[in-house]
């Protein structure tokens, strides 16, 4: 996939709400399919979690990414996280198993949002919030990766309860509790519900899933764990 904060300002608000193109255009081409073979099908959410539009739909060929649709920081400046929030550098979820480092992802040659270079690790996207900074952080991660899961392939098995973890730098991890997961087709992705601001620290986990098109190198459909900031364990 792809897959998919706003930090002080109109303009940083503005930037968050549209970076789900990101995810629905550069993520349904590299975010979890490698190359164009049949990839092993990810687990689906439940129908009764799920968001509108979740299934298959056609995959047309992904377009240029418009200059107002680009991620925060896409048109210039941009800035990373203020000192006080602290960056992140691994990511648990006990329920999957999960236990990756965090790649920091910015803007690629076409202003557009990178993908994490290893598919067995998730990446941060450093423009957003910094998770359990005020506003949704956004780490994405490929769910395959040349016909072998990734490490974001059961994500769609998360439930809401469950617990993802953020170690940062200053030794301290932030501890996120999952509201809802939610699986939508790209042509449906409800960008302001995923990326719109928020007034407490959250959480957003993304990457593909849905039917596989080896013809288009692309997923039908987003899932996305919503998760909010239960705790901070100090070092």
């Amino acid at each position: 996939m792809a897959e998919a904060g706003a930090r002080g300002g109109r303009r940083g608000r503005v930037g968050l709400l549209v970076a789900a193109c990101v995810l629905l255009v550069v993520g349904g081409v590299l975010l979890g399919t490698g190359v164009g073979r049949q990839q092993p099908a990810p687990p689906r959410v439940p129908q009764a979690q799920s968001g509108p539009g979740t299934g298959a739909t056609s995959a047309p060929a992904p377009a240029p990414v418009p200059e107002e649709e680009k991620p925060p920081g896409a048109a210039g400046g941009g800035s990373a996280p203020p000192p006080s929030a602290s960056r992140p550098e691994k990511l648990v979820i006990p329920a999957l198993k999960v236990s990756t480092p965090l790649e920091r992802l910015g803007l690629d040659g076409k202003r557009a949002m990178e993908t994490p270079r290893d598919p067995d690790q998730a990446g941060w996207y450093e423009r957003g919030a910094a998770p359990g900074a005020k506003g949704p952080a956004v780490i994405a991660g490929h769910v395959t990766w040349n016909e072998k899961k990734a490490v974001f392939f059961d994500l769609a098995r998360m439930k809401a309860g469950q617990r993802a973890e953020v170690r940062r730098e200053d030794g301290s991890t932030a501890v996120f509790e999952v509201t809802k997961v939610a699986q939508y087709g790209k042509k449906a992705f409800p960008s302001l519900e995923v990326y719109g601001n928020t007034e407490e620290p959250e959480l957003r986990l993304i990457t593909c899933g849905g039917d596989f098109s080896a013809a288009d190198h692309y997923y039908s459909d987003n899932v996305v764990v919503f998760a909010k900031l239960v705790s901070v364990r100090e070092a």
